[in-house]
């Protein structure tokens, strides 16, 4: 009877020696099984919200167990214990200090001893989406209207280019183009940006503001302008403010006045800032371009720059104003690719790897000499000289009735989970590839394929 009683207990002890060891084979296998979840800022582990019928979280390819282990048809806690990577134990995890961390996690209770010790790096809080749209705008005309959708918040900044544009813009945002989204279903506008005051930023935004809900609206500081649009513009926006808009000027944004922000949190390490412009602030002599009001885009450290019509003065002030502005990803050629703007000074400092331009290539709308065209010989040679990468235009001149098509079409610039890149409604081709586009060859040449 006693030598059963030792066997029973020499199987018990190989029993739990087996138990312990399946737990561990488990404790390897469970990284497959798991969902992803990433600690946000001053985050305590221990207070994360566990799926009830999950036992591990997998944390950039290491386990962290459950508190509630279930073992041997008992239940346990487990301690868990933070440390820094030189030993000093931790109240709290905290990613802006931090890059990495050891977790401990134990049980002591019953001849039962688990000890599981992992070194944890700190994933980078997941980025909203980040959509930036170029719009065709349904005619021969120049023009910008840009939607941006940045999570939850949906953005537009300018309403060009004609009155007729209005219908393919609504349309757009509603998802009734032709493509299966629907941006902004609730019918609101958290921002509407107005960069200034020249008809093809401004002539759709009455029917903007009258279809849509518009929370705020920042626009240009100055304007030199007296026009009918202008004045249509003004009423239209004073409308919406008594509708429950508030609207503020870009000046009072980079100055923070008046319950302005300079630079507004639109999700999940995503801002947009409104960037200081010598023209908010000094006279322009009649050059409304010069008004324009620059964005900064950021997610994460990837930067999206939108000068609206900025010309060369503007951009020189610019430089000299932002030395350590940075690479930029992506860059919304100035003026329409103007030989006026994106000067090399601008374009050196902000080393883009995308330029987008908002035009229909080479009609004389504004100019008979072929040179100047948008987008202008001068524009072309300097993305070259400045290395970038890609360029891409919405829409070109053509011999039908329209008098345009389609170059790339919709141009969207995004960063989704951890991928930058550019989509096209019409062509993901470069615009400066003869073979996509051989009305390029017929005015511009582009060296640094």
């Amino acid at each position: 009877m006693w030598v059963n009683s030792m066997k029973n207990k020499k199987n018990n002890a190989l029993s739990l020696t087996i138990i312990l060891s399946l737990l561990a084979l488990v404790v390897g296998v469970v990284c497959g099984y798991f969902i992803p979840k990433y600690l946000n800022n001053n985050a305590y582990l221990k207070d994360l919200s566990l799926p009830k019928n999950k036992d591990a979280y997998l944390i950039n390819n290491d386990v962290v167990l459950n508190n509630n282990l279930k073992f041997d048809n008992n239940d346990y806690e487990l301690s868990i214990e933070y440390y820094d990577l030189d030993g000093k134990k931790l109240e709290k995890i905290d990613n802006t200090k931090l890059s990495e961390y050891i977790v401990k996690y134990s049980l002591n209770e019953e001849n039962i001893k688990i000890e599981y010790i992992s070194v944890i790096k700190i994933v980078e809080k997941l980025f909203d989406d980040l959509e930036i749209t170029l719009l065709m705008l349904d005619n021969d005309k120049a023009g910008d209207s840009i939607y941006i959708k940045a999570g939850d918040i949906d953005i537009l900044i300018d309403a060009g280019s004609t009155k007729s544009s209005f219908s393919y813009i609504s349309s757009y945002l509603d998802g009734v183009d032709g493509t299966t989204h629907s941006y902004c279903e609730d019918g609101i506008l958290e921002y509407v940006i107005a960069t200034h005051a020249d008809k093809d930023h401004i002539v759709c935004f009455p029917d903007i503001f009258e279809k849509y809900e518009c929370k705020t609206i920042i626009d240009f500081a100055r304007s030199d302008k007296d026009t009918e649009v202008y004045k249509n513009y003004l009423d239209a926006r004073s409308e919406e403010v008594k509708n429950g808009a508030v609207h503020y000027t870009a000046l009072e944004c980079f100055n923070e006045e008046n319950g302005a922000k300079r630079i507004y949190e639109l999700g999940d390490g995503i801002t947009m800032e409104i960037l200081y412009n010598y023209y908010y602030d000094h006279d322009s002599s009649g050059n409304e371009n010069l008004y324009s009001v620059c964005t900064l885009f950021k997610r994460g450290e990837d930067q999206f720059l939108l000068t609206g019509d900025l010309e060369a003065k503007g951009e020189k002030y610019l430089v000299e104003r932002y030395p350590d502005l940075g690479h930029c990803y992506f860059y919304k050629s100035g003026h329409h690719g103007s030989y006026t703007g994106s000067t090399l000074d601008l374009l050196n400092l902000i080393t883009p790897d995308v330029v987008a331009c908002s035009c229909v290539a080479f009609t004389t709308e504004y100019t008979k000499d072929l040179d100047n065209v948008f987008p202008s010989k001068a524009t072309i040679e300097n993305y070259v000289k400045a290395n970038v990468k890609h360029f891409y235009v919405t829409s070109q001149k053509a011999d039908n009735d329209k008098g345009w098509l389609p170059a790339n079409g919709n141009i969207t610039i995004y960063g989704i989970g951890d991928t930058l890149g550019v989509k096209c409604s019409n062509s993901n081709e470069d615009f400066y590839n003869t073979d996509a586009f051989p009305i390029f060859s017929e005015y511009r040449t582009w060296d640094n394929k």
